[in-house]
């Protein structure tokens, strides 16, 4: 196994500078990191309602028809009768899931970085599995455009916290 799949999801820069400052800033930082693991369990949910194959080829016309005879529907495309990957991106304390808070200052988030399942659909196999990364934060989200501003609603989590921690416009 490669390791965890990590990616970035703060291109420019402005969380991770807001975040190096409230670490200088507060002593503790649970509060709002709290905050942005519910707030990260809850969109999942969206991405996972999606009713159309989002950003993703379609499947083909007789798996879709496998599909959906067994489920109803084709889509969404990451769903699965057992539902592991679901309960592993939606629900907070799920075997598979990762949500741990890290001393004071720190959030780690995603599903099980050992798991095979979950790794070849993010990554895809080379016996055809396309990949299909199921951890949308950006702009690269097909879900509801709410969705689409995790990441500013999460500096600003942080941003209004240290602020009133501290008594002190932070930020901007």
């Amino acid at each position: 196994m490669a390791g965890p799949i990590r990616f970035d999801v703060d291109p420019g820069g402005e969380l991770g500078r807001n975040f190096r400052k409230a670490i200088d800033s507060v002593e503790d930082l649970r509060v709002p990191l709290s905050l942005i693991r519910e707030s990260w369990f809850r969109g999942n949910k969206s991405i996972f309602a999606l009713a159309g194959p989002g950003k993703f080829a379609d499947l083909s016309p007789n798996y879709k028809k496998r599909k959906a005879a067994k489920f109803g529907s084709p889509y969404p495309i990451l769903f699965r009768q057992e539902g592991r990957l679901r309960d592993a991106l939606t629900v907070p304390g799920n075997a598979k899931s990762v949500s741990k808070l890290v001393g004071k200052k720190a959030l780690d988030l995603g599903v099980d970085p050992d798991d095979v399942v979950f790794n070849s659909l993010y990554s895809g196999t080379r016996t055809g599995i396309k990949a299909r990364p199921y951890i949308l934060l950006g702009v690269e989200q097909t879900a509801p455009s709410a969705l689409n501003t995790r990441v500013a609603i999460w500096r600003k989590l942080l941003v209004d916290y240290v602020s009133q921690v501290t008594g002190e416009s932070f930020g901007e």
